[in-house]
């Protein structure tokens, strides 16, 4: 199974980026992009005790390793979660960087919703990658942001494995439409599925 580590900085995921073949005038362009995501994020910690920007990182260097490295891709991926997990929002994305970033942010988005509604609107959130009519582009990025948060096991033993068997149930299909992510989510399958709490 093919394993990611993501940086904290922004060097650290340049250095990445252009060594997995990312031009440096795409580099120049993402730069803002780091900045803008690095403070909306700011203070936020992953569940590992990592900074957040390890894992926009790690979405960002998948896609790379993919080969998907045009700049509205890239920046989607280190803006995936500004909407949904800070106080920036889809407007305020479209004036600094663009219509199709904010599109993809927004297609990536989570809608909030009231606890007794929240397992629905996952599922219709979920949906989207897969019949839902969203754009290849943010499908791509969706996989990369699963495949970061599934590499290693969650600290909390009882999320892991409800996230796991989310992972298994929804994201194999979505990822067999690209063959990079089908083979990258296939060895994924055989490190993680047979634990028997499925």
């Amino acid at each position: 199974m093919k394993e990611f580590t993501g940086h904290a900085t922004w060097t650290g995921t340049r250095d990445a980026l252009r060594r997995s073949g990312v031009a440096a005038d795409a580099l120049d362009r993402l730069e803002p992009v780091w900045r803008f995501a690095e403070t909306a994020h700011d203070g936020q910690i992953r569940p590992g005790g990592a900074p957040y920007t390890v894992h926009l990182s790690e979405a960002a260097l998948i896609l790379a390793d993919a080969g998907e490295t045009d700049d509205p891709t890239l920046a989607a991926a280190l803006l995936h979660d500004t909407v949904e997990d800070t106080a920036v929002t889809v407007a305020e994305v479209r004036d600094r960087f663009g219509e199709e970033v904010a599109t993809l942010v927004d297609w990536l988005t989570k809608p909030s919703a009231p606890a007794t509604d929240r397992r629905a609107v996952r599922a219709a959130y979920l949906e989207r990658f897969g019949v839902g009519g969203a754009p290849e582009r943010a499908v791509v990025v969706k996989l990369a942001d699963r495949y970061s948060n599934v590499q290693r096991p969650h600290p909390d033993p009882v999320r892991w494995v409800a996230y796991r068997r989310e992972t298994l149930d929804v994201f194999p299909p979505i990822a067999g439409r690209h063959p990079y992510f089908a083979e990258l989510y296939a060895a994924w399958e055989r490190r993680w599925a047979d634990l028997g709490d499925r």
